[in-house]
């Protein structure tokens, strides 16, 4: 009895140690000149290490998620041809549903909906960025997705901020490549598959520059080791879920991980979550920093060149990689 419970408690501590860091924003928003220093050195290590973290922060509501999913729900519940009018008419924009791609070995089981940025004049709009696309029903769908992408817009600018520091930067430098960057919340419903050998979200890295995901309602977010195993992440919300993507991966140098990840059914039901996609600019470069290249060995490792460029070429994140010789 006594080896099993050591067995027991050896795993245990495994498991645990395995999870990814949970941090609170509280830390760097409103604490001393220490605990924002220990915040950053984490957040850091987190990119670093793992390329994710959770966080705790009182700045994004469970009420306006929860209502935002009760909009979301009654959306997706509309017939197919209801919903198939909102498809197809702006990039990055309205509704985007499940199809069975016959080419893909792994296929995705979602619908999602895209929500950006909203301008209050349309000449504040700029020509890269789309308006956006609302449906008429259900009729708060519009101000409980605005609500969500409001808060979590405030939370990112803050982690950029911090973020920012980490890489031996201004406070500002990410934010000012953001601005007016296309950032969108996709509010993603997750759909029952029978097939327990689909995937809800095949194994990808996100393109972009930071990804925070709000309400993740049930387990299934995995990210991959560097042995090649898969790690449940365990955190729900009203933790956020924090990674580092392609374009910040390629600015750090490598200093900060974009860690590929999937979403795996655990039973057949219905999985809702809403990740927030941050954007740079599509005039920003995406040459390595200077002072990210002096934190990682001194030599630039990764390739100069425009946000534009890299989001037409969607294979150009591997190309460097390969390159590198770092997969």
């Amino acid at each position: 009895m006594t080896k099993i419970l050591t067995i027991f408690f050896s795993l245990f501590c495994l498991f645990s140690w395995a999870e990814i860091k949970v941090l609170n924003l509280s830390d760097y928003t409103e604490g001393n000149a220490q605990q924002k220093a220990v915040f950053v050195k984490e957040l850091k290590e987190s990119l670093n290490q793992e390329g994710f973290f959770a966080l705790k922060t009182p700045l994004v509501s469970q009420t306006a998620i929860d209502r935002a999913y009760e909009s979301a729900a009654a959306f997706f519940s509309l017939p197919a041809q209801e919903k198939a009018r909102y498809q197809g008419l702006l990039l990055n924009r309205g509704y985007k549903g499940f199809k069975l791609e016959p080419s893909r070995k792994v296929p995705d089981i979602q619908e999602y909906w895209h929500v950006g940025r909203e301008f209050v004049q349309p000449q504040d709009l700029p020509y890269t960025i789309a308006p956006n696309l609302w449906p008429a029903v259900p009729c708060d769908f519009k101000p409980h997705m605005l609500a969500v992408y409001g808060q979590l817009e405030e939370v990112g600018n803050i982690l950029l901020q911090a973020i920012s520091e980490a890489m031996g930067e201004r406070a500002d430098f990410l934010l000012a490549e953001t601005y007016q960057g296309d950032s969108i919340l996709r509010v993603i419903h997750y759909l029952p598959e029978k097939h327990a050998d689909l995937n809800w979200k095949a194994p990808h890295r996100d393109p972009n520059l930071l990804t925070i995901i709000a309400g993740i309602t049930d387990p299934g977010l995995e990210i991959q080791q560097a042995d090649g195993s898969w790690l449940a992440i365990q955190q729900k919300s009203p933790l956020l879920v924090v990674s580092a993507s392609n374009m910040l991966e390629n600015l750090s140098n490598g200093l900060f991980k974009s860690t590929p990840h999937r979403v795996v059914q655990k039973e057949s039901k219905d999985r809702y979550a809403m990740p927030f996609f941050i954007h740079l600019r599509k005039d920003s470069h995406l040459a390595p920093r200077p002072a990210s290249i002096k934190q990682t060995g001194g030599v630039a490792r990764y390739p100069s060149l425009t946000v534009e460029s890299a989001l037409r070429d969607h294979h150009w994140f591997e190309k460097a990689k390969s390159h590198e010789g770092q997969e």
